[in-house]
């Protein structure tokens, strides 16, 4: 039983040294100065598929935990940076909807993204969503659910996300 878990913490801290070296040149540059912040809506950025930790449910499989950026590589972090330079408040005006990528789409939105678009949404009544990869399947579960109210998601940007499913990447 403690073989298993070694073998996969070992393979967890090489996956996340290879990530954190292999993503090392492809840092972002911040070349113009930003714009100035206006009354716009919260943005809450959604990640996609493995881009949220929780050492209690991920390493010792137990209920609980937080769900938070993956440790030594946040590869939202440029976009976190770009956002907070063009006047967002990190847990005021921007938000990250941390989630548990292990569960259906439909309950990581109810689960996760709803009550953070409830709680983002409190002073405009509106949020802007910018998604990556199954990040935009579960905002799709969420528009697609009970909980959504329309019009409470202005913009919504999707970056890389398999709307048609992720089986014709396989033969290339």
């Amino acid at each position: 039983m403690a073989g298993r878990y070694k073998n996969f913490v070992g393979v967890f801290i090489a996956a996340v040294l290879f990530l954190t070296l292999s993503n090392v040149a492809s840092a972002q540059i911040i070349v113009a100065p930003p714009p100035p912040p206006t009354a716009q809506n919260p943005i809450i950025i959604v990640p996609g598929l493995l881009g949220s930790f929780n050492p209690l449910a991920l390493l010792a499989d137990k209920p609980g935990g937080e769900w938070i950026a993956v440790p030594f590589f946040d590869i939202y972090n440029g976009l976190i940076k770009r956002f907070q330079l063009a006047g967002y408040v990190r847990n005021q005006s921007l938000f990250v909807a941390y989630y548990d990528w292990r569960k259906l789409n439909a309950d990581s939105a109810s689960d996760f993204l709803a009550p953070m678009i409830k709680n983002a949404a409190l002073k405009t009544g509106q949020v802007d969503i910018v998604a990556h990869s199954m990040g935009g399947l579960a905002v799709q579960a969420y528009m697609n659910s009970d909980d959504y109210e329309p019009g409470e998601i202005g913009k919504f940007v999707m970056l890389g996300t398999p709307n048609n499913g992720s089986s014709s990447v396989y033969l290339p």
